[in-house]
């Protein structure tokens, strides 16, 4: 690895004290890194030539991280400048051991799906996106409602009433799908989770469904206006009435590096509270 870029968290001093740490600790190993934040102008920063990154602050940071490196993966080693660092495990203190293994050829990293959502108004392809967590569907404002067609592989299997739909990756299944009822899928399997928020249906019930599949919402012209595709809680596209939405796998994973001290169980037990009930 040559050339290796460090996104901090934005108006953080931890962060950018520490990307300019890791900068001075790179150099006369022989790598050279380029510093950003989500603010900076990426028209120069030459991703193809990225081998490698490391984002300093919470899961946010992490998850920009990848979607800016979604055409060109490569490993990413999240450190942990947040409260909660789901997908960030790595602790600041870590860092340095961490890196220096990476570097070496010695980490363990973890392949997750990346979500590639296309929408679609009268035909035209108006914008290709990807999303790491999660893409959902909602109305701007509370207690407003969206109308939408769901189709699997072109063909019209249900109709939703709600607050809203999240498509998830099973690295996003953790985050809002869980808080919206949705399953704990482990990150390192390839599946869709399709988790409904407040349906009007009782029947309506989070669902699973395997990588090859292709979902479209079509938002029905007699629906609610003003709704919005929400890229893992960061990016907001609005959305018309007659848009098609179509979600389906990425052919290329996000790259993450983990710590060597934690499994995913170690991580859901002590940052979600599993535990899988009282001892006997």
């Amino acid at each position: 690895m040559q050339s290796i870029l460090i996104v901090h968290k934005y108006q953080s001093k931890k962060a950018q004290d520490l990307a300019q740490e890791i900068k001075t600790w790179l150099l006369p190993k022989g790598f050279q890194s380029q510093i950003v934040n989500y603010k900076s102008d990426f028209t120069k920063v030459e991703l193809k030539k990225i081998e490698c990154a490391i984002s300093l602050g919470g899961d946010g940071t992490f998850l920009f991280t990848a979607r800016i490196l979604a055409h060109h993966p490569v490993p990413i080693l999240p450190i942990n400048l947040g409260r909660f660092g789901y997908i960030t495990e790595i602790s600041a203190e870590e860092w340095e051991n961490a890196l220096a293994e990476a570097l070496k050829g010695l980490a363990t990293i973890s392949y997750r799906m990346i979500l590639e959502i296309y929408h679609i108004r009268k035909g035209e392809k108006l914008g290709v996106y990807h999303a790491i967590n999660d893409a959902v569907v909602t109305a701007r404002g509370i207690s407003r409602l969206v109308d939408l067609d769901i189709l699997l592989d072109e063909n019209v299997e249900g109709h939703f009433r709600g607050d809203g739909l999240i498509f998830a990756t099973p690295t996003g299944s953790t985050a809002y799908s869980l808080a919206a009822g949705g399953p704990i899928v482990h990150p390192e399997l390839n599946a869709l989770l399709l988790t409904p928020i407040c349906p009007f249906s009782l029947s309506f019930r989070p669902l699973v469904l395997p990588e090859k599949e292709k979902v479209s919402l079509l938002v029905k012209k007699k629906g609610t206006r003003d709704l919005i595709l929400t890229l893992d809680g960061q990016e907001v596209i609005p959305l018309e009435m007659g848009d098609e939405i179509v979600y389906k796998s990425c052919a290329k994973r996000v790259q993450i590096i983990l710590s060597k001290k934690r499994s995913f169980l170690d991580v859901v037990q002590s940052k979600l509270g599993w535990s899988g009930g009282p001892d006997a």
